[in-house]
């Protein structure tokens, strides 16, 4: 499958799926409000009228896209830090994880994250709302275990951390892209700017040097 300016997207999985990856190069590319249906169906190779097929308009097409991919990116971290015992290699795991979904899904994320998103239909704001919070509370659980182990300082509220390490992620996302513009690629830096972000969250999180 292709997703570059103009290409088709072959309907591997059946057409509505040709059309929610098609959906998603389109929207990646021009962001949500230029992507036109119209576009969207001939990336997917189909007609305009097929779309309507499986979605009653734009906004729902984009609801069931952000769904897929939201639900099942919580799910496979909420199923892979049930493997790990330490709160620190949870909070480690989540980390990478979350670097890896940006790489795969940043320009679309970063679309639903901007100030583009004000501009969306309220259900589609309250969607994202809700995905956030199921991340949130993910992180939020993983600290809340880390204090009953003793990793992480107590002094510190669980919400609030889990909040803020969430909504670093993004600003995190941006530093790297820009400085991979005319320097080694975002691949190659990945590594050292998640581990400085990890070590600066164990630090707020009073983890001691030799445990980190």
């Amino acid at each position: 499958m292709s997703t570059g300016r103009g290409e088709r997207i072959a309907p591997e999985g059946g057409k509505k799926q040709a059309i929610m990856e098609a959906a998603l190069a389109v929207i990646s590319e021009k962001g949500y409000h230029p992507a036109t249906v119209d576009e969207i169906a001939e990336r997917a190779g189909v007609g305009k009228g097929t779309i309507y097929v499986y979605f009653k308009s734009k906004v729902a097409l984009v609801s069931e896209l952000i769904d897929s991919i939201t639900r099942a990116h919580l799910a496979e971290m909420e199923r892979r830090v049930s493997r790990v015992k330490s709160a620190k290699e949870k909070l480690l795991y989540l980390a990478g994880a979350e670097f890896d979904f940006w790489r795969r899904h940043g320009p679309l994320m970063q679309i639903l994250g901007s100030s583009e998103s004000m501009g969306m239909a309220p259900e589609l704001r309250e969607q994202m709302r809700a995905a956030r919070q199921g991340y949130v509370k993910l992180i939020q659980a993983v600290i809340e275990e880390g204090q009953r182990q003793g990793a992480f300082v107590s002094t510190i509220d669980p919400s609030l951390a889990a909040t803020i390490i969430f909504g670093a992620r993004m600003a995190i996302v941006q530093f790297a892209s820009e400085r991979a513009q005319g320097a080694a690629p975002l691949e190659q830096q990945a590594d050292e700017i998640r581990r400085q972000a990890v070590d600066f969250f164990l630090r707020a999180l009073g983890v001691p040097a030799a445990s980190r």
